[in-house]
């Protein structure tokens, strides 16, 4: 709108005509005064006081902070250190019960402090059917129902394929 008016509003100089500016009755501007220089001069020297113990404040609250930061740093060091001398002597008892569990050790302490020698030879046994049967009987006190089959693969062709995962 060319005329400075909005859509619906009416334009600024007619607003003044209609609600004009007035001044309450009996009040009157009150009297201006010269403010003395050393007044002045008191306000900016209490001002700069001021300003000097609130910045003397806030530099020695900064000094306590870093303080504090340094001492929880050397406190961190020292925990750090802790901690690595307790993983070394961690990996070390590791080492050691390696080192204690190791079967040549085990076979040498077996031989050494216990006398104990190693078997001239091994025999392995593969117990058949029958012999299930008697152990089974032998446990339970109570016959087999029925014999378990003789008959058919042996235990050392079918012991290869026994409990290997699919």
């Amino acid at each position: 709108m060319s005329d400075g008016t909005r859509a619906g509003w009416p334009e600024r100089a007619a607003l003044a005509t209609v609600i004009p500016l007035r001044v309450p009755e009996g009040d009157e501007r009150p009297a201006l005064k010269v403010v003395p220089a050393r007044v002045r001069r008191r306000r900016t020297a209490a001002v700069t006081v001021l300003a000097i113990v609130v910045m003397f404040v806030v530099m020695f609250g900064l000094a306590a902070f870093q303080t504090m930061i340094a001492q929880g740093q050397a406190q961190l060091d020292h925990l750090n250190g802790q901690v690595d001398a307790a993983q070394e002597s961690y990996a070390k008892l590791r080492l050691e019960a390696a080192r204690l569990e190791s079967p040549a050790r085990i076979v040498s302490v077996a031989e050494q402090r216990l006398g104990l020698v190693p078997p001239p030879s091994v025999h392995y046994l593969a117990p058949s059917g029958d012999d299930a049967v008697a152990v089974r009987q032998a446990t339970t006190g109570a016959p087999a129902s029925r014999a378990a089959p003789t008959s058919g693969p042996s235990w050392p062709s079918l012991k290869p394929y026994v409990g290997t995962p699919r």
